[in-house]
């Protein structure tokens, strides 16, 4: 940080060389670079993610960021954790094989490598929760690059209650 007379400052980066007169350090040429700027950018950058991280984490819908190619997840939110009853440790052990029902893996493992880039629904899925549970979701998907990888973002709207009312409806 460099001060003016006036109190303010500013950063700099700064290079120094030494002159040597006879082997023996007599000054220095000192080159300084304000990066004002840069900071400002690098600030505002950090303030940005940590707003999208956030939005990610608190939402009160369960989103899930998936690895395409092992269906691994690579990040969940804290509204999956409360709703599917694991911890997020165990969830980034698992995949997505292991939440969805069995008689709906054959149809999600077709779906999964479809995911293109837009918001699109992908259809509506059964969901095995930690205790057994099952529970009827929508899932509404994206496609990122997350951390270096090809991702899927995916969120789950509960439907459960509606196809309960819908079985209802039709008896």
């Amino acid at each position: 940080v460099v001060w003016h007379a006036d109190g303010t400052s500013f950063s700099v980066e700064y290079w120094a060389y030494p002159i040597r007169r006879e082997g023996e350090v007599v000054g220095a040429v000192v080159t300084f670079l304000d990066i004002s700027q840069r900071m400002r950018a690098e600030q505002a950058l950090r303030e940005k993610e940590e707003s999208f991280r956030l939005l990610f984490a608190h939402n009160p819908l369960p989103m899930f960021v998936v690895d395409r190619e092992t269906f691994r997840f690579l990040e969940v939110n804290e509204a999956v954790i409360k709703h599917y009853g694991y911890s997020h440790d165990e969830l980034l052990e698992m995949t997505v094989m292991d939440i969805i029902c069995p008689e709906d893996r054959g149809r999600v493992l077709k779906a999964l490598p479809r995911v293109r880039p837009g918001v699109q629904s992908q259809g509506e899925w059964r969901h095995r929760l930690k205790d057994g549970r099952t529970l009827e979701v929508e899932i509404i998907s994206d496609v990122l690059d997350f951390r270096g990888r090809k991702a899927i973002l995916a969120t789950a709207l509960d439907i459960t209650e509606r196809k309960l009312a819908e079985i209802e409806k039709a008896r």
